[in-house]
């Protein structure tokens, strides 16, 4: 929420499923920041088990040079992919009253869980199903939980998600954007 001063690091964490490209996505979001003139660092983190297995990234960006080496214990910012993973308690894990959560899910009511700032949702499966993203019982929700966290966060523009789709997405690059730029509308806060 505060895109042009960055005096400290940014960290964010990624929550999602092998196969739902939660590692691409940290690296969309990175190159977005780096685009952006930001200084980052993009790291995964998963086991031998990826498809469909909960799988982490890790995104630290700053307006200044990052020496600091080691995971996020307290994010602010965390983006779930898979809604079904807000119900483990590691997910939410380290939050604090200035964390934002940005995560997946059709809708229903939601409200913000206690200790958080905000919660922002949008239905990313959706979306990546009306742009043939993935298969239709698998779909792909990377690029449209890009433009979520762009519109969520702050800390990205939405043309520079779009110009890291095109650089790092080799297949359906105009689908990616199209579906990055439609979550990026669609992002709503709960209340």
């Amino acid at each position: 929420m505060i895109p042009s001063a960055i005096d400290a690091s940014i960290d964010v964490r990624w929550h999602g499923r092998g196969g739902q490209g939660v590692v691409l996505l940290s690296q969309i979001a990175g190159t977005a920041a780096f685009l952006g003139g930001r200084h980052v660092q993009v790291f995964p983190e998963f086991g031998v088990e990826r498809r469909g297995a909960p799988v982490r990234a890790f995104l630290r960006l700053s307006n200044h040079p990052i020496r600091i080496r080691c995971a996020i214990v307290r994010p602010h910012v965390i983006v779930v992919l898979d809604p079904m993973l807000l119900a483990q308690a590691e997910t939410c894990a380290g939050a604090g009253p200035e964390t934002i959560l940005v995560f997946n899910s059709r809708g229903g009511r939601w409200v913000v869980p206690p200790g958080l700032r905000a919660a922002f949702r949008v239905d990313a499966t959706a979306i990546a199903r009306r742009h043939g993203l993935g298969t239709p019982t698998t779909p792909i929700v990377n690029t449209a939980m890009a433009g979520a966290f762009a519109r969520a966060a702050g800390y990205v523009s939405m043309e520079d998600v779009a110009r890291a789709i095109a650089r790092i997405i080799p297949a359906k690059p105009a689908e990616n954007t199209l579906a990055a730029q439609e979550a990026f509308e669609e992002t709503a806060e709960c209340r």
